[in-house]
This record gives C-alpha cells, structure tokens and sequence, in this order.
C-alpha cells in the first residue's frame, strides 16, 4: 500500500513511507517496564524524522525503529 500512495502522490510531491516504532512500553502492554520494550518516545523518533525531511527524502520505503531501510 505504501509503494502504492508513493507512486499515486509523486507528481502532487508528497512523500510516501512506513515506519516501525518497534516493541514500546504502553498501555497497551500495560505501559510498564517490559523486558525488551523501549519508552515510547524512541519510538517516535523514526516517524517524526519522515516527517521532518526535505523535498528530497525517500518514498515508498520501509523504515525501521533502528534507522535501516528494510526491504519489501
């Protein structure tokens, strides 16, 4: 689907991605200190980093929590 809307919204210049926050602490896990769960605020990072780029940032790309680019 991502691959998809980055191919549709590439001439009205937007950008298209996925992001993973990975495995998070919150309240869906009861928001406790879960072994292997990270604060939810690095999970974050990734997302608002998509949303910060520049006219020449990637599209219909899968972005990971870890900064890799993973592939489809």
């Amino acid at each position: 689907m991502t691959v998809l809307y980055a191919k549709e919204l590439r001439e009205a210049g937007a950008k298209v991605n996925a992001v993973s926050p990975g495995y998070r602490a919150t309240e869906l896990n009861g928001g406790l200190p879960t072994p292997g769960a990270g604060d939810p605020a690095g999970g974050a990072a990734v997302a608002v980093t998509m949303a910060l780029m520049d006219e020449d940032g990637p599209t219909g790309e899968f972005h990971s929590n870890t900064g890799a680019i993973d592939p489809w």
